[in-house]
């Protein structure tokens, strides 16, 4: 694809630029190069386009022009040691009309290496002040310390005349395709698709600066074009003084910032979108006047996301420079109550160009400063939707929830055996496990039931039930109640809970759930006298938990000890007491609360259940909900994915322990987990999808 071996370099480079017309005698280049180093370059390449054959025959052309040499890299690219920059020069006397410098040679220079003028020779210039060079071309907008996509060139030709020569370069136009490839996958609707070839990416930008210069835009003119080696160069007019927007600061007054926004309007209006408006593309000269540059990344026919886009760069530029209260208000002198309106969803990083984003940051001031101005263009325009458009094709987000399938797929097939769970349903009777299914579906309504009682805001029952359908894919790969109180937060906050008290919600449906499994369970073992029939645990084992109790208790008495673990518990005590508060002060609130968690709790008890009678075995109903609560608590406490493994291998020991035989044992805890845990996975990845698109997630 081209290296720096096959880009245009020194003579290769000053015949192509005579062929565009520039009559060069000083090449200085300003982006960050391989170190500086003066070249003087002779050729008698004609100005503009000829036919070969027509040149070949003019061997002695009447009053040939003097062919001025000039100063430039070696052909063959550095491949010295790197510094700031690279100097290439033309020699001239000093009635040239060059800026005099260090770097203007001697007559003697003018001469090849026999000492007469020769066609097509490059040797270094000797004594020449580099640093002198380098200061004298430099500007603000534009030196060795600016990085750049392209190579940049300061030219002056034999008139004096200062240009300014952009070279593409093939290996760079890859990088660029590959750039521009990246962004039509990760992002929709914004960037037109760009050809892979340089000719085409060369002829696109000049095309787009003239139609920018036809609709009266203020960019600098196109002067020529030329095709050399496997690098394609563009002319264009010097802006004098010329600094960039941002350098300028505070500096920057209200008129130029009408300006911005003036020039904008005029390209949108001939249909002209620029896509790329940061620090480098917008620059003020020293008249005081704004200019817009690099239009490469345009569109000709825009599209109206397109335009948006570009107000919304332009804005978050401007908010980075002079603050974004400035910025709203000029941009408010300009645009129209609609415009601005459309501008608030663009206001997303995605949009903006790569510097600009960088300048932003992810930490600091500079990081909020879109939601800065979002919540200043909603103040402004009441009835904008400040809601960040979808324009990412996936997010990170996406990408999460790819993992997590992934990760659910598997995990089914590792942890399944899909012959153990076929020997099972096949022994199983349809009616029961049919049975053991519904009510596992009535486990989500209770749940759903809870958090409706317990939320600050108004919720729907059904929308409820369907976010804790959709925790079923969550809970695959986060350990038991994690993925559903993380679900949950995530609705709450899409419904204007804020997240501190969404995090008290969450945490309260959680301590009702507990408590009111701990009271049943101490109910149904009191009413069937099964609380003293526990067998006990093993001696050590007590000793082990008295020990572990003593401990606790003399820690606790040490003040230290005391303020740790008060410090630690504090802020959840803080959050969830005042939601406590509320909930006592509501009965039919706390009423719907416990009586969802009651059902939710009862609901997998019988569901336990069913899934046993399809074996046609049968245990007393308080003995098989105590087995069951007790068996599920032990597996739960074993921080796995879903709870797989621990859970089953506590529910049959539990049942065993109950009297049940192992293979119906096993086979009960294979069904109920299917209908409870395996069975809700497809069905909530599709409540997630749905619930995700209507923006409750």
């Amino acid at each position: 694809w081209g290296g720096g071996a096959r880009r245009a370099h020194g003579v290769t480079l000053v015949r192509a630029l005579r062929r565009a017309g520039i009559d060069a005698v000083r090449v200085v280049r300003m982006d960050r190069a391989p170190e500086a180093r003066a070249w003087v370059v002779t050729t008698d390449a004609p100005l503009g386009y000829t036919e070969q054959v027509r040149e070949q025959a003019r061997e002695n052309p009447p009053d040939p022009p003097p062919e001025e040499p000039a100063s430039l890299e070696p052909p063959t690219g550095d491949v010295s040691t790197p510094a700031d920059g690279q100097v290439t020069d033309a020699a001239t006397g000093p009635s040239s009309g060059t800026p005099a410098s260090p770097l203007d040679p001697t007559p003697s220079d003018t001469a090849g290496p026999g000492g007469a003028a020769g066609a097509n020779t490059i040797r270094p210039a000797a004594d020449v002040d580099l640093a002198a060079v380098l200061a004298e071309a430099s500007s603000d907008a534009l030196s060795q310390e600016r990085a750049s996509v392209h190579r940049m060139y300061a030219v002056w030709d034999s008139a004096g005349e200062r240009r300014n020569v952009t070279l593409l370069d093939a290996d760079r136009q890859v990088a660029g395709f590959l750039s521009n490839i990246w962004d039509q996958i990760r992002v929709r609707g914004l960037s037109p698709t760009r050809d892979l070839s340089l000719r085409p990416a060369a002829e696109h930008a000049a095309l787009m600066t003239m139609e920018a210069r036809r609709a009266r835009v203020r960019t600098p003119g196109l002067l020529g074009m030329a095709e050399a080696a496997e690098s394609v160069l563009l002319v264009t007019d010097h802006v004098v003084g010329a600094r960039s927007i941002s350098d300028l600061g505070a500096e920057v007054d209200d008129d130029v910032l009408d300006q911005l926004w003036s020039q904008l309007q005029r390209a949108h209006a001939a249909g002209l979108a620029h896509g790329s408006i940061d620090a480098s593309s917008v620059v003020v000269d020293a008249a005081g006047r704004l200019w817009l540059l690099d239009w490469a990344s345009g569109e000709t026919i825009s599209s109206e996301l397109s335009r948006r886009v570009d107000l919304a760069q332009a804005l978050a530029l401007t908010a980075l420079t002079v603050g974004a209260e400035r910025a709203i208000d000029a941009a408010s002198r300009s645009l129209t109550t609609a415009q601005l309106a459309s501008i608030a969803p663009m206001l997303q990083r995605v949009v903006l160009p790569r510097q600009t984003r960088e300048v932003m940051g992810r930490r600091g001031a500079n990081r909020q400063v879109l939601q800065d101005l979002r919540d200043a263009l909603v103040a402004l325009t009441p009835t904008a939707d400040a809601e960040p458009a979808r324009l990412n094709r996936f997010s990170t987000r996406t990408v999460l929830m790819a993992v997590v399938a992934l990760v659910a797929v598997w995990t089914l097939l590792a942890q399944l055996d899909f012959q153990q769970v076929s020997t099972a349903v096949s022994q199983a009777n349809v009616w029961w496990m049919l049975a053991a299914l519904a009510f596992s579906v009535a486990t989500y309504v209770g749940a759903g039931l809870t958090l409706v009682a317990f939320s600050p805001e108004r919720l729907s029952l059904w929308r409820s039930t369907e976010v804790h359908l959709a925790s079923a894919v969550v809970s695959l790969v986060a350990p038991a109640g994690v993925g559903g109180a993380a679900i949950n937060l995530r609705f709450l906050n899409r419904k204007g809970v804020p997240t501190a008290v969404g995090v008290a919600t969450v945490a309260l449906v959680q301590v009702v759930q507990f408590v009111v499994t701990v009271v049943l369970l101490v109910v149904l073992a009191a009413m069937t006298g099964q609380s003293t029939g526990l067998t006990l645990p093993s001696g050590w084992v007590l000793v082990a938990a008295g020990a572990v109790v003593v401990v606790a208790a003399v820690i606790l008495t040490i003040p230290k000890a005391r303020t740790w673990a008060w410090a630690k518990i504090e802020p959840t005590y803080r959050q969830v007491w005042p939601r406590l508060v509320w909930v006592m002060s509501n009965p039919m609130r706390l009423a719907l609360g416990v009586g969802g968690a009651l059902m939710l709790t009862l609901s997998y008890i019988l569901s336990f259940s069913a899934s046993l009678w399809a074996f046609g075995y049968t245990v007393p109903f308080a003995v098989l909900a105590i087995t069951y609560l007790a068996s599920n608590t032990v597996g739960s406490i074993v921080p796995s994915p879903g709870g797989i493994g621990p859970v089953e291998l506590a529910l049959t020991a539990g049942l065993v322990a109950a009297g049940v035989p192992y293979g119906v044992a096993l086979s009960t805890a294979i069904v109920y987990r299917l209908v409870t845990f395996w069975i809700p996975i497809p069905v909530g990845w599709l409540s997630l999808q749905r619930l995700q698109k209507v923006g409750d997630l």
